[in-house]
């Protein structure tokens, strides 16, 4: 397999990548956390999906792509001669999946689960294989020979994919344990079968006695039908006499309470008429009371306008009072008023005129005086800089001495020390004049603005108080308009008042008169309205005799209806105790008939019971003898996996015995091509630990230089890979080593590296990713993965930017 092409969009920190893959040593370099193992992992996300990821789906699209945006890589290859190129994509803001795989531009299957199936078996690898093939990092190197022997063994183990031989040697011994036991509880069950075959015969006989109850249960139900069709017979013909000797006794009661209502009607009319002629002699004596009534509601009406009249007169006179004092009162604070917009306009008068003027002029020349004052101190800071400066190569000069040596020109100060210091004093006395003449210019600018913004302060005050002086004498002024204004209305609510006053006159009431009269009149419309009451009774005589008579007919013809049902009761002959008795021996029949339904019922549900009993339990049987054949299954299906087991763990022993003499043959050709047949031959023991023939002779590992061992382990590892390729029927193409440098000095890299042009005839297409920056000059294309400031990462391939 041989890698071709390869384009990114969107992946990880790579944002656009277009690739294409020379046979030749390919230089992958950048710093870390650059994207290096994004865009190699890039190749095998393509292939395996999701797998091949560090991270789930939802982290693999880029960060600064849009939620819109498609995460995509395409990566082109070649196997067994031919080209193919695998599309994978998340889509949109869903990221869903989509995945197509193309022959030489042609369709070979679309789909994530038909192309990844369709992946592995054209490569002949699942991931966790193409890994281990194709790619080697630093840790799996270090793996072989800095551990101890059974972390070696497992190691190995796990990259040859032995590991999953393992695991399906123990799947297959706990399908043995679990069909073994499966088998154990079908014969647990087996041996309830004769306890089974016993019930039956028992529930047959138990079913025969009940059916035999049942059919007495029948008869006794005939009879008891029989019994209550001729009770129920017998009781239906004394229902019909019943209920016309209630429909009779119900009229007769009905006509009854007609003649006893009737004839307390016709005792309440006699009574009513006995207190009508009482009434009338009433009526007589209070239409003698009340006759004087009209004339004394005349003389009270007069009497209450008088009343009223005394009222209003004294009201309006209150009310005048009241006015009065009101006038007084303001006139007092129309006096107050002028006297404080008197010394108002003394106060101001006092005041110095153009004070907004005078303020504006003082502000402008305070902020006039902080610009100066604010140079001054920016001068004097600098100047403070330069005397310390000044100060400080001084001090250096004189710790140096006529002696030392200029550091510009490297010569000897020696007469020139004097005028260098002599030079460098005076600059400094310069500068310290400076200084104090800034100082006192600052003091006296400083009083100067203590003193102005105390003017101003003073001016501010002034003008505070101008305006607290106009406002109070516009106030005064208002509420003097204001009084004016109340006294005018004052004045003519006081003229209205007086004129109300001479037109109301003397008004003379007479109190005790006005009770009197009161009484009286109270006292003669309570007769009056009780009179009218009297009135509309008396209305009834003529009613109440008409009422009289007619109620007394009816009465007679009521005794009469009641005598002619009393007839009718008699001849009817009906006796309530029989009926009763009739009704009671229904009942009873019905009661019997129940009882022996229930009875008849009780059987036959008790029969179909011991019959769903009895035919669960014959397929209970049946199922017992399906049990026997499924135990003689799980019984053979023990026996095959355990042979199975056998079989594997043979497989396994010979495939073990087999890998190491493959894999030390695999070493030893490649440990020679890369140290041009220095050492010819490398042997693995039991615990898989090297040993290389140097002299004649086997050494153990350890005993040779880190690069000769960098390099015995990286034969090892490629060894490894040429044997996962060659057991999957792929041609080795190329082999991506990550990092494999790790921490070595120069001469071992160069070793490596020149290991690597040795190994072009076995992996055409070699890629070494690193940080190390010895390895730009030495590859023949590089791929440098460079960081930007947009948060992406780009790509340049021997210098020139990929897009």
């Amino acid at each position: 397999m041989k890698l071709i092409a390869l384009e990114v969009k969107n992946y990880r920190v790579l944002k656009r990548v277009s690739l294409r893959f020379p046979d030749a040593v390919i230089g992958i370099h950048g710093p870390n956390g650059a994207g290096k193992s994004s865009l190699v992992e890039s190749i095998a996300w393509a292939l395996y999906g999701t797998p091949a990821a560090r991270t789930g789906r939802d982290e693999v699209k880029s960060g600064f792509a849009s939620p819109s945006d498609n995460c995509e890589v395409a990566l082109t290859f070649n196997v067994r001669g031919e080209d193919y190129r695998v599309e994978r994509r998340l889509i949109g803001k869903t990221d869903r999946a989509e995945v197509k795989l193309f022959r030489s531009e042609r369709s070979e299957s679309v789909g994530v689960t038909d192309t990844e199936a369709a992946i592995s078996q054209l490569i002949g690898l699942d991931w966790l294989g193409f890994r281990t093939s194709f790619l080697a990092r630093q840790a799996e190197l270090s793996a072989f020979t800095d551990v101890v022997a059974s972390k070696r063994r497992e190691h190995l183990t796990r990259m040859l994919g032995i590991e999953r031989l393992d695991s399906a040697i123990k799947n297959v011994r706990t399908d043995s344990r679990t069909a073994e036991e499966k088998a154990a509880v079908v014969g647990r069950q087996l041996s309830d079968r004769n306890l089974l075959l016993a019930d039956i015969e028992s529930l047959g006989l138990k079913i025969a006695d009940a059916k035999s109850e049942a059919n007495i249960s029948k008869s006794a139900l005939a009879e008891a039908d029989k019994k209550l069709a001729e009770s129920t017979a017998y009781y239906s013909s004394m229902v019909a006499k019943h209920a016309r000797f209630k429909e009779l006794s119900a009229m007769k009661q009905g006509a009854i309470e007609k003649r006893d209502t009737l004839a307390k009607r016709l005792e309440g009319l006699r009574r009513e008429s006995a207190d009508l002629v009482r009434l009338s002699e009433r009526a007589r004596i209070l239409e003698s009371e009340t006759a004087g009534l009209e004339k004394s509601r005349l003389e009270l009406a007069e009497l209450r306008n008088l009343k009223e009249r005394a009222v209003l007169v004294d009201s309006l006179k209150k009310r005048r009072g009241q006015l009065v004092e009101e006038v007084e009162k303001k006139q007092v604070r129309l006096g107050a008023i002028e006297v404080g917009l008197l010394k108002s306009k003394e106060m101001l008068a006092t005041l110095p005129t153009g004070l907004p003027e005078m303020i504006a002029d003082k502000e402008k020349r305070l902020a006039a005086m902080r610009d100066d004052l604010s140079g001054i101190r920016a001068r004097k800071t600098q100047a403070e800089k330069e005397a310390a400066k000044l100060s400080e190569k001084l001090g250096s000069i004189e710790s140096l001495g006529p002696g030392s040596e200029c550091d510009r020109c490297r010569r000897p100060l020696g007469d020139d020390f004097a005028t260098i210091r002599a030079h460098f004093e005076n600059d400094l006395l310069i500068v310290k004049a400076d200084i104090g003449k800034l100082s006192a210019e600052e003091s006296t600018l400083t009083t100067r603005g203590t003193e102005e913004k105390r003017s101003l302060e003073t001016l501010t005050a002034q003008m505070e108080e101008a305006r607290t002086l106009d406002a109070k004498a516009l106030s005064l002024e208002k509420e003097r308009t204001q009084i004016s204004e109340d006294m005018i209305t004052v004045s003519g609510q006081l003229a209205g008042i007086e004129k109300e006053l001479a037109g109301a006159g003397e008004a003379v009431f007479d109190e005790n008169r006005c009770a009197a009269l009161e009484f009286s009149v109270k006292k003669m419309e309570a007769g009056k309205s009780e009179l009218d009451i009297l009135r509309g009774q008396l209305g009834r005589s003529v009613e109440v005799e008409r009422q009289t008579e007619d109620i007394s007919n009816e009465a007679e013809e009521a005794i009469h209806v009641v005598s002619r049902f009393e007839t009718e009761l008699a001849g009817l002959n009906f006796d309530e105790q029989l009926f009763l008795a009739a009704e009671v021996n229904r009942n009873e029949a019905a009661k019997e008939r129940e009882e022996a339904l229930a009875r008849s019922t009780s059987a036959d549900s008790h029969i179909r019971v011991m019959e769903m009993d009895m035919k669960g339990k014959e397929e209970a049987i049946a199922r017992l003898v399906r049990l026997a054949q499924e135990r003689e299954q799980f019984l053979d299906e023990q026996h095959y996996l355990q042979k199975l087991s056998s079989i594997f763990g043979d497989f396994r022993e010979g495939l073990i015995a087999q890998i190491r003499p493959t894999l030390a043959e695999l070493s030893s050709g490649l440990y020679a091509e890369v140290t041009n047949g220095k050492y010819a031959l490398i042997e693995l023991d039991d615990d898989y630990e090297m040993r290389i023939m140097d002299a004649s002779q086997f050494y153990g590992i350890r005993r040779f230089s880190g690069g000769e061992k960098d390099l015995a382990n990286l034969c090892l590892r490629l060894a490894i890979s040429l044997s996962i390729s060659m057991s999957a029927g792929l041609e080795r193409g190329f082999i991506i080593l990550d990092e494999v440098f790790g921490s070595q000095d120069s001469d071992r890299k160069e070793l490596i590296l020149k290991a690597m042009v040795n190994l072009r005839e076995r992996f055409p297409q070699i890629f070494l990713i690193t940080h190390t920056e010895e390895i730009k000059n030495r590859v023949e294309q590089l791929i440098e993965v460079r960081p930007t400031a947009m948060g992406y990462s780009e790509i340049a391939v021997n210098g020139v930017v990929a897009v």
